[in-house]
């Protein structure tokens, strides 16, 4: 008689033989088996046929015999519970999660990232002066297109941090009277 086996973890049946002996992890998600959520169904496959012992407690319903479920013992481990550092991490990602929704509710302007395509984050004002930008003139220009000094608007990602700038509102004004 072979034993079977169900993974609490990812719901498949493991077949082992009395020879080899039970698996330690499941072979499909390699998770550990052990007494805990683990339930052991022995199984008799003798006969093709469907054979219910005379011990069986059966229930009439309809004319069809059914069987009710064995009672299943309980093992007598200790119940788990969750890690602490996990639980804080957890209320530390929901307070994060809640206070990035607070931030965007209040900004006028949402860019989505580049990256991932979540909503970004307004981080603040950068104004870049001439010692830190070199402007580009191209061939047949008299002077570039962006001038020192410049106002960026820097956005952060929530979700990847990934960093975005753009021009500053009166920046953008000064660059199309200007140039236009």
């Amino acid at each position: 008689m072979s034993k079977n086996q169900v993974c609490p973890w990812c719901d498949t049946e493991i077949v082992w033989d009395e020879e080899i002996g039970p698996e330690e992890n499941c072979p499909h998600c390699l998770n550990p088996l052990g007494d805990y959520r683990t339930v052991n169904v022995e199984l008799d496959t003798d006969g093709e046929e469907e054979t219910v012992r005379p011990d069986a407690d059966l229930s009439f319903s309809g004319g069809q015999p059914e069987r009710k479920a064995p009672e299943i013992q309980r093992s007598r481990t200790p119940l788990v519970v969750p890690d602490q550092d996990y639980v804080i991490k957890d209320q530390a990602k929901m307070r994060y999660e809640e206070t990035v929704e607070r931030y965007l509710e209040s900004q006028d302007e949402v860019p989505e990232c580049v990256q991932c395509r979540e909503f970004m984050l307004y981080a603040g004002d950068r104004t870049v002066h001439g010692s830190e930008f070199r402007p580009f003139v191209p061939d047949g220009a008299d002077e570039p297109f962006l001038q020192t000094p410049f106002v960026l608007r820097t956005f952060v990602c929530p979700s990847c941090f990934h960093v975005s700038f753009s021009l500053s509102d009166e920046d953008r004004l000064r660059v199309i009277n200007n140039r236009w």
